[in-house]
């Protein structure tokens, strides 16, 4: 699949050139200072920390990028105190320059001669195959100017201690990058030099293959001799896999990309032949139909990416969610939550984040556990439990892991909210999870709507007439309603989570009645008007439900509607009971 990404990128690579890489490159902060031909400083530019590409920043953008090591493991200066590539630049960290507490300073007159000693004669850096490799690069581009890197190297060491102080730029621990004009070829040849050499994993596994040379490429692979377990034992040759200096060169520009996305906090990459490379934060969405590959990308000391996907069906419209009110919310205690018809995932996303997770989950789809700071600790373990699922509805288009455990997550989740007392947010969850279920299913789920429910309860309740509960879901939605009234009769304003615990969670008919003749029992005494509650709890406990498992849904529901008790018998006069 990277090869045919590498194909997306080569094309707009072809178009676009550096620019592709150059408009989302966001370089270090740091004192940046241009030196002219005749060795006077041009131009200095002082470059907070960014979280965007700077602006009026065009001196000096692309020479940084052409500047910049592969890594620090693959150093000009073995030393490690010089970060820069070439002998137009010259790069060291502020706090090099200077004596520390102990009066020494880090950057040498040894090590400027080492530095440029090597670029000198870069022959000297390499051994056996590098040393082949860098011979190739040669003979494309010619040697070393060393006349320059004379001048250049005489620069730095008469003005390298000095230059912070005396052109007042900012003392502190950034970076110092000095460049030398040249024109744009200059400094990508210089870098081709560089790079060609120092692109693979390790020379060790390179490859003649007739006028060419393969290896593994250093991008997202840390093979190396204590990382055997990377390797393909079963071939004759055991790297993962081996490319051309060409191709390997396209795709250390393919990562320079990636990684300047991840550093901008777009680490979701979709590509296809039709729309290009679309970057996008998770706070972002794609707009339309899809199919391509995707790449989850992160910024580490280099990029890494996590996950790589084709995706064969994303559809951004999705057949409406009708948001309803199964359960009416209660005019005192109305959330933000508009009920209407959602059409586009990126809403549903949204929707999921605010409603369950309290909008934890899109920001921590891969955050390690312990770096999530959210209190909760059941939202906490089903955010961790279902994150993946989530993404890959969100960002992929697959719902699959999604339609088999929302049901069960979606109520843990509103037990929660009633054991935590926020009923408003628990009947919010509940209309949200119906919604989303109706949806999976491709219609009502249920014969009997809640309201339909809750009004033949009335009827019964309120009627001379002796009645029967008529089947297991009106059974476990009385169940509910008889929990909330005996409940609403505890003396502290709201039920603590100990008395409502034993409800919600009672895994059988039968735990669920010894529950409730207990809080019966308990509470008979405030009970001021029995008729609606007797006959209620009477036929509870005349019903033998078929399925002694707990319906928990149908119990939740009847404990967060309305309560039949307190309804008033009629809408214009009289009073509820027990009010």
């Amino acid at each position: 699949m990277l090869k045919e990404c590498l194909d997306v990128f080569k094309k707009i690579y072809e178009e676009k050139g550096e620019s592709l890489i150059l408009d989302t490159y966001v370089p270090a902060e740091g004192s940046y200072v241009l030196v002219d031909r005749n060795g006077a400083i041009k131009e200095i530019k002082e470059l907070p920390k960014q979280k965007e590409p700077p602006e009026d920043f065009e001196s000096f953008i692309e020479k940084d990028y052409l500047s910049a090591l592969i890594d620090m493991n693959k150093p000009i200066d073995k030393k490690k105190v010089i970060h820069s590539n070439n002998y137009y630049a010259f790069w060291v960290k502020k706090d090099s320059i200077r004596p520390d507490k102990n009066g020494k300073v880090k950057l040498t007159q040894e090590i400027i001669d080492d530095y440029y000693g090597l670029l000198k004669a870069p022959e000297n850096k390499y051994r056996k195959k590098g040393l082949e490799l860098y011979e190739v690069v040669e003979a494309e581009i010619g040697k070393p100017d060393l006349e320059m890197i004379e001048r250049h190297k005489d620069w730095i060491k008469n003005n390298i201690f000095s230059i912070v102080q005396d052109n007042h730029l900012k003392d502190d621990k950034s970076y110092l990058k000095i460049y030398f004009d040249a024109n744009k070829e200059a400094y990508q040849r210089e870098n081709r030099r560089y790079v060609i050499p120092n692109v693979y994993n390790t020379t060790d596994y390179n490859v003649p293959v007739e006028d060419k040379i393969f290896g593994l490429p250093n991008d997202n692979m840390g093979l190396n001799a204590k990382k055997p377990y990377l390797e393909n034992k079963t071939r004759k040759n055991t790297m993962p896999y081996l490319i051309s200096t060409e191709e390997v060169a396209v795709q250390k520009k393919f990562f320079d990309y990636l990684y300047n996305q991840a550093c901008l906090g777009k680490s979701n990459i979709y590509l296809n032949e039709e729309d290009g490379i679309i970057a996008l934060s998770n706070n972002e969405s794609l707009k339309r139909s899809f199919r391509g590959y995707y790449l989850r990308i992160q910024k580490g000391k280099e990029l890494e990416i996590h996950d790589f996907d084709e995706i064969t069906g994303f559809e951004a419209e999705i057949e409406p969610i009708e948001l309803k009110q199964y359960i009416p919310v209660p005019e005192k205690n109305a959330t933000d939550l508009v009920y209407e018809k959602v059409k586009k995932l990126e809403d549903v996303k949204i929707l999921i984040n605010s409603v369950f997770f309290k909008k934890f989950l899109i920001t921590n789809f891969f955050t390690d556990a312990k770096d999530i700071r959210l209190n909760d600790t059941k939202v906490k373990e089903e955010l961790l439990r279902c994150r993946t699922g989530y993404f890959n509805w969100f960002f992929k288009g697959e719902s699959v892991a999604v339609r088999s455990f929302f049901s069960e997550s979606s109520l843990v989740l509103i037990k929660n909210s009633i054991l935590n007392r926020h009923i408003p947010k628990a009947i919010e969850q509940f209309n949200v999870r119906e919604s989303i279920l109706n949806y999976f299913e491709g219609g009502e789920r249920m014969e009997q709507t809640y309201e339909e429910i809750f009004e033949r309860l009335s009827e019964m309740i309120n009627s001379d007439t002796r009645s029967t509960i008529e089947d297991d879901a009106m059974y476990y939605y009385a169940a509910g309603q008889i929990a909330q009234f005996l409940l609403s009769l505890n003396q502290s304003s709201k039920p603590t989570p100990a008395l409502v615990n034993p409800v919600i969670n009672a895994r059988t008919a039968q735990q669920l009645q010894v529950v409730l003749e207990r809080l019966y029992k308990k509470y008979n005494y405030a009970i001021k008007y029995p008729q609606r509650i007797s006959r209620l709890y009477s036929m509870f406990l005349l019903h033998i439900p078929e399925n002694k498992k707990t319906d928990s849904q149908m119990l939740i529901a009847g404990y967060l509607d309305r309560s039949l008790v307190y309804e008033k018998k009629n809408k214009n006069e009289g009073e509820a009971e027990n009010e």
